[in-house]
This record gives C-alpha cells, sequence and structure tokens, in this order.
C-alpha cells in the first residue's frame, strides 16, 4: 500500500474573485469596513519546534555543506520562547485559501526535468502494459559535441555511440564524478585523442547484461582511427566510458531543444555535472559539450542530454497544472486581506495598464503579533529526524490522475501529459501522538537536530484587523477555528510528518458565530449552498482531526548497495498505485459510529439542509420588507399589497418552517435573529391589515360621493 505522512485538499476549478475587490483601500474605508483586534491563545497539543536564528550560546550542529551553525534551539529572546507572527500567519494564510476558494499561490512557473528508469511497459508476462504515454527519460541514439557558430547552437556530429571499458585504463575511474576522471585525464586534445579499433560486439555491464546501443572500441595504438574520450559520472554498475568518432558533420539545434537542455544543466544549481559543462562550455567561448540527443524521423534534434539515458524537461510547469481560474489576474479573498506584491518589473512589462492595476501590489489588512510563551514551556531532549520528502515530479502523489481503476491507475498522468493538473494544496493530517525517537540513517549528513517544546506549551498574541468587511472578518475567524469545528487542529513549525506542531487556537471575539455565518453565506451564495459539503472543505477539516492511521510515513529509497533492498517509490509505479484522498484512507481505519451517533449525524444533518432552505427563503422575505420600507406612494403600496396577499401561503410556511426550528436550535444568537424576523413579520402583517382597512374606506367614500352626484 501506497504511503506518505501527507496528502492534498484537491483544487477547486471555481475561484471566489469577491466583488467588492476594486473597492479595497487603506485611504477609503467600506461603509460597513470594520476594524479591530482578535485574541488569540495558541496551546501546543503536542511537542512543537520552531527554529531560532543562531544565537552565541545556543546548542547547534553544522549544516554539511556550507558549515554554517544550525541553532537547535525553539525561537527565542533572551530565553523567552515565542512564535513568530509569520509561522501562524502562513498556516492561517493556507486554511484561508482554501476554505474561501481562493487561487493557489506562490508557485514558480519552472518546468522540473524527470529521468524515470521505470521500465516504459510494465505487468505480467504477455500482458505487459504502458505506464505513461510519453518517454520520461531521454534515450540517445546519437551523440555529437555542443557548439555555438554566431548567434545560433549546432552539433558537431559523430559517429555511432562507442563505449571503451574501465579496464583500459591504469586508474581506477569506478565511484568519480565526470569532473574528477578529467581532472586525472586532462582536458586538452592530446590527452583525450586517442587511437582506437571499432569492433562489431556490444559492451555488457558489470553484472553481464548486454547492451543494445553501445558498440564497444578498445584502444590500438596501431589503427588511424581516433576518437575523443568522453566521461559521465557513475551509476550503478558502470564499467565504461565513451569514445565519440567525428564524421565533420555539422547540424543545428532549434532554439527550443536548447533552451530545454540548458534549463536541464545549465541552469540546474544541484546539477553537477551541468554546473562543470556550463563553466567549460562559457556560453560558446570554451570547450564543445560532449552530448547524446535523439533525432525524429525527419531528422531533426529533438532533445539532448549529458549522459547516455538524458534528462528531459517536462512540458507542462507545475504553474501550467493549475486550472485556469487559478492562473487570473483578479484578486482572490487571501490577496485582499492579506495582500500581495509583483515586484518583478519584467514580469509586468508584458501587461496592458488595465492588466498592471490587477496584479500591482497591495498591502495586507491583517498583521500578526508575536505569540509569547506564558506559561514557561518545558524543553524535551534533542531528537534527530530525516525530513525529505518526494519531489513535486513524483507524479503518483503530485500530479491528479485521471484514468483509474479501483485501486490503481490504468497509465498515469505526468507532466508530460496536456491534460495533467496538480492534486492540490499539500498538508500534513495531525497525528494522535508525535514520534519522539532518533532516526539512524547511514548518512548522518541528511539528519536534521532539534529540541521541541513539550505538549501543553501555551502562547498568547493578537491578529490586529483594519477595514474588514464582515464577511471578510467572517474568513479570517473561520480560517483559525476550522468554521467552529470542534476536534480540528492547526500544524505548524518542523517535523509535522512525525507528529510534531500540532496546535489549538482559541479566539476572543465578541459576537464570532454572526461573522461566520455571514462567511459562509457568501460561499454558499458562490457554490449553490454546496460550501461545506465541497470536497474542498471535507478533506481540509479531516486532515485537521487526529487520527489512528498507520502508514503516515515518507517511504524508503532503499539502498542500491544492497542486494535485497528494495526502492518503494519504484515498486509503487510498478504497481500501479496513486496516492488516494485522504477521507478514503481514514475510511479503512475509522471506528464505525454506533446507531446513536449515526442518528445524531443524521439529525444535524437534516437540520443543516432545513437551515440552508430557511435561510434563501429568509432572503425572499428580508428582500419583500425592504421594497416595503422605501415604498412612499400610496398607488405603489396597495400594489405591495395585493403582492403580499398573493404571497401570503408562503409566507405563512415560512414562518411556520421557522418556529419549528426555534424549538431545534439552541444558539441564542441564531434564536434571536429568527425572532426577529418573526417580530418583524409579524408587525408588518398588523401595518398590511391596518392599511387595507384604509383603503376599503377610502373606496367606501369614494363610492358615496358618485352616489350623491348621481342623485342630484
Amino acid at each position: 500500500m501506497i504511503k506518505a505522512p501527507f496528502n492534498f485538499v484537491p483544487l477547486s476549478e471555481k475561484v471566489f474573485f469577491p466583488p467588492w475587490a476594486n473597492q479595497v483601500s487603506h485611504d477609503i474605508p467600506f461603509s460597513d469596513g470594520e476594524s479591530g483586534v482578535i485574541d488569540v491563545t495558541i496551546t501546543a497539543k503536542s511537542p512543537i519546534f520552531v527554529r531560532n536564528h543562531f544565537q552565541e550560546g545556543d546548542s547547534f550542529y553544522h549544516e554539511p555543506t556550507t558549515g554554517k551553525k544550525i541553532s537547535t534551539k525553539f525561537c527565542n529572546h533572551n530565553g523567552e520562547f515565542y512564535i513568530p507572527g509569520s509561522t501562524l500567519k502562513g498556516e492561517i494564510r493556507n486554511v484561508f485559501e482554501i476554505m474561501s476558494f481562493s487561487k493557489m499561490s506562490f508557485i514558480e512557473n519552472q518546468k522540473y526535468s524527470v529521468r524515470d528508469m521505470t521500465p516504459e511497459k510494465y505487468g505480467p508476462r504477455g500482458d505487459k502494459k504502458k505506464l505513461f504515454d510519453d518517454l520520461l527519460v531521454g534515450k540517445a541514439t546519437h551523440c555529437g559535441f555542443l557548439v555555438k557558430s554566431g548567434n545560433n547552437y549546432q552539433i558537431e556530429e559523430c559517429e555511432a555511440i562507442r563505449a571503451i571499458k574501465h579496464e583500459t585504463f591504469e586508474v581506477d575511474l569506478s565511484d568519480k564524478t565526470a569532473q574528477e576522471k578529467y581532472d586525472i585525464f586532462g582536458t586538452s586534445d592530446n590527452a583525450l585523442n586517442i587511437k582506437i579499433k571499432k569492433l562489431n560486439s556490444n559492451i555488457t555491464d558489470c553484472m553481464g547484461k548486454a547492451s543494445r546501443r553501445k558498440r564497444l572500441a578498445e584502444y590500438d595504438d596501431a589503427s588511424n582511427t581516433v576518437g575523443t574520450l568522453v566521461f559521465t559520472g557513475d551509476i550503478n554498475n558502470k564499467c565504461h566510458e565513451f569514445v565519440f568518432i567525428k564524421n565533420n558533420r555539422r547540424v543545428n539545434i532549434s532554439k527550443e531543444v536548447f533552451e530545454s537542455f540548458e534549463n536541464v544543466y545549465f541552469k540546474d544549481e544541484n546539477s553537477d555535472s551541468g554546473q562543470y559543462w556550463k563553466d567549460e562550455f562559457n556560453d560558446g567561448l570554451g570547450r564543445a559539450v560532449p552530448v547524446f540527443y535523439r533525432k525524429s524521423n525527419n531528422g531533426n534534434i529533438i532533445s539532448m542530454g549529458l549522459t547516455q539515458l538524458y534528462k528531459l524537461e517536462y512540458k507542462k510547469s507545475l504553474y501550467d497544472g493549475l486550472y485556469n481560474d487559478h492562473k487570473s489576474k483578479k484578486s482572490d479573498l487571501a490577496q485582499l486581506i492579506f495582500g500581495y506584491s509583483s515586484s518583478d518589473n519584467e514580469k509586468l512589462s508584458k501587461y496592458t495598464d488595465e492588466e498592471k492595476k490587477l496584479v500591482s501590489a497591495l498591502k495586507g489588512r491583517v498583521q500578526f503579533s508575536h505569540f509569547k510563551n506564558i506559561n514557561e514551556a518545558q524543553e524535551l531532549h534533542e531528537i534527530s529526524k530525516v525530513l525529505n520528502s518526494p519531489k513535486a515530479t513524483y507524479y503518483p502523489f503530485y500530479i491528479k490522475q485521471n484514468d483509474i481503476d479501483g485501486d490503481n491507475v490504468n497509465k498515469y498522468t505526468t507532466l508530460m501529459d496536456n491534460q495533467a493538473y496538480i492534486n492540490g494544496w499539500k498538508r500534513y493530517p495531525v497525528h494522535i501522538e508525535a514520534d519522539l525517537s532518533n532516526d539512524n540513517p547511514n548518512n548522518e549528513d541528511i539528519l536534521t537536530i532539534f529540541k521541541p517544546l513539550d505538549t501543553g506549551a501555551v502562547f498568547k498574541g493578537k491578529i490586529r484587523f483594519h477595514n474588514l468587511r464582515k464577511s471578510e472578518i467572517g474568513a479570517l475567524l473561520s480560517a483559525l477555528t476550522f468554521h467552529n469545528t470542534r476536534n480540528c487542529f492547526h500544524n505548524i513549525g518542523m517535523a509535522k510528518p512525525f507528529g510534531f506542531g500540532k496546535i489549538k487556537i482559541d479566539i476572543n471575539f465578541e459576537n464570532k458565530d454572526e461573522y461566520i455565518n455571514e462567511f459562509e453565506r457568501i460561499m454558499n451564495s458562490e457554490l449553490n449552498n454546496e460550501w461545506k459539503r465541497s470536497e474542498q472543505i471535507q478533506e481540509l477539516f479531516k486532515m485537521a482531526q487526529e487520527n489512528g492511521i498507520e502508514n503516515l510515513t515518507y517511504m524508503e529509497l532503499g539502498n542500491p548497495d544492497e542486494r535485497h533492498s528494495v526502492n518503494e517509490f519504484t515498486e509503487v509505479k510498478k504497481r500501479r498505485e496513486y496516492l488516494k484522498p485522504y477521507s478514503q484512507i481514514f475510511q479503512q481505519y475509522e471506528r464505525p459510529l454506533t446507531p446513536e451517533e449515526q442518528a445524531e449525524v443524521n439529525r444535524l444533518e437534516d437540520l443543516e439542509r432545513e437551515r440552508l432552505e430557511i435561510e434563501l427563503e429568509n432572503r425572499k422575505i428580508t428582500n419583500f420588507l425592504e421594497k416595503v420600507r422605501n415604498v412612499t406612494q400610496t398607488k405603489e403600496k396597495i400594489d405591495l399589497f395585493n403582492y403580499w396577499n398573493t404571497a401570503e401561503d408562503s409566507i405563512k410556511r415560512n414562518k411556520n418552517i421557522i418556529t419549528e426550528l426555534l424549538n431545534k436550535v439552541t444558539k441564542s444568537n441564531r434564536i434571536n435573529k429568527l425572532k426577529a424576523i418573526l417580530s418583524e413579520i409579524d408587525e408588518q402583517n398588523q401595518q398590511t391589515n391596518k392599511n387595507e382597512v384604509k383603503v376599503v374606506n377610502i373606496k367606501k367614500k369614494k363610492k358615496g360621493k358618485k352616489k350623491k352626484k348621481s342623485k342630484k
């Protein structure tokens, strides 16, 4: 079964864009705008850790690559622990974006590279099926040297790809990078050009497996054939290098193919070989770069890389995997409240003046203070954990799968596919207990060390807001309290995959239910009264509840040097598994409800449906009452009274429903609101009867005058 300590709240195709967006201002307040303060208390329900910037006196460890001192202490000032406002703000904004159906923000429009060595077809013998449509690894059929001619890039073509065995050389080339090998041999033509004899046999790897695409060559001082040694990095069982034999032909490379190669290698700072050859190439002024490539049927180069099985650039970025609404330049509710900025002038230059207005900066209208510890929180012992995560290109997790057959997929959707969409907002389900054990990997450089605060630490602070409308305040309160849902927790800080960082937020704010209900009303009007039942809200709330689910752990990458070690990431793809929505996983571990509990759930669901129905009818009544208040002309009032009489049955029915609901609902705010509506209806009924009597009297008087005239 697939394992992961995280899951995703699915993206909605629809984004809510508030109609008042262009009226938001810090200088001109809304007529119904409010400013104020929300008092917030945070209680740690599991050990929590937010790292301190290193200060003298802190316990620390060294970052492996830079040697920088990394503090193991919780964030503090002069020994007083606190949670930075930015930490809580980030968590609340994430929840806010989901609950308000805002755009997914902070996604880079950058295409990732991929070299997926999983077999293209996999399954039982005789029934192998394709795992995906497009190749996820470059399989070279040609080789040559990348050069620059003027402003264009070209390939100096070579003969068929040939390999030369390691045993040819007097030095051990195993476990060395390409750069280390070049450092041993040198980079001049004299150092790399050797006389060779071309053999007809294919080379075999160190496990005895023959290659179909690598012809063998061997050193022969008597030969007239000269080839250039080409070194690539070390992979498992590799026991050869390459020899390129030039054929004095050049072929042009399209701009798209070069830019793709450049993005995958030269612009990837984590690619050792890419950075080495970027410096050596020096944009065509230095050495020619040995490359491997593929051609289309018409002879054009379609992709290239630095190894025979090379990395490809995905066709789509994660940003491309968003639905169209999420790419809109219009402001969503989260942006209007938390603010946004666009300082990238180059990016803005392609927009029209009207579009620039939509994507310019807006200062946030909420501010989070730091949250200071108030109960002398206790530090726990030092803990060592491996905090890693699959790359966002691991499609069984991060990409929404479309071709699903029960628990598996028929064929994977990847970022190579036009219809690929990302899975959604990544969230870590809360655990019942944190795992306080230490990890002991073979490589200690991948460990993260920290000293968390114990469960029960309490922090207090404030959230200040300026010029927010009632529904906006309700949205903020809703994000803080998970819409007043019991037993839901937020997650902050580090080591969330291991159960750390679970917090309970309590707020002090007068009439908060009234504001939260207004936010719900706005969202229901946008989503046809399906907001609370939407899969986005259901998945978010489910992940915020404690669970007893097993297997909420990272999968193992395996050790390629150990014979029986298993790479679980590869095995998942071979089994065609995918990460199911969290609610489906939760169901497998959830205790069945007792008949009494199920009856209570049904009652609450029925009550919710009735409430939504009444809310719709109430709006009709409220609109009618508003019309009555605003009418001054007698004729118009008579028309409205006639309307009232025709709608009387419907209004009485609504009044009966409201009265019945009052017997079920216990929240005082809701009762008062409904009683006020009933009272207003009764007053209007009484006024209607009085006015009807007056109208009748007026008509009688007019008839009396007509009779007198006729007698005369």
